[in-house]
């Protein structure tokens, strides 16, 4: 497909040209470990809580930001029971028995995930899933 491309940059200077475009079949990151070349990636994998921790959070969390992968050891933790609740304590030791996967614990995750409803805090010190917290696994990169 040839098409024509008209840019004006901040200074007002135009910029012109014709591309011939070819359609993308899959998606292949240029230069990994930047967002903007990670682009958009979506996983519709659904959790399978009966997965050794390491191995579920591997398959799960590589892709999420902070707060979703505090999410999804909630959730783990709790085996996606919305009743039972999951002490910060547990979730902290667990999460830094696996930094190499998930990275550094910064408590301010806990809070990001609260305020957007994946998780919530009954009383002080712990953590219960909220049953729709699945939408952090159909999320994508740039969230």
């Amino acid at each position: 497909m040839k098409v024509h491309i008209v840019l004006t940059d901040d200074s007002g200077a135009t910029f012109e040209g014709h591309v011939d475009l070819t359609p993308q079949l899959s998606f292949r990151p240029t230069h990994s470990g930047t967002s903007s070349a990670r682009g958009r990636k979506s996983s519709s994998a659904k959790a399978n809580f009966s997965t050794p921790m390491r191995a579920f959070m591997k398959a799960h969390a590589r892709t999420l930001s902070g707060p979703k992968k505090f999410a999804l050891l909630v959730a783990y933790l709790a085996k996606n029971d919305p009743e039972t609740t999951v002490p910060f304590t547990d979730i902290e030791r667990n999460w830094n028995n696996m930094t190499g996967l998930l990275g550094k614990f910064n408590r301010a995750h806990s809070t990001r995930a609260k305020d957007n409803g994946w998780v919530d805090s009954p009383k002080q010190g712990v953590y219960v899933i909220v049953r729709d917290w699945e939408v952090i696994l159909n999320a994508t990169y740039d969230d």
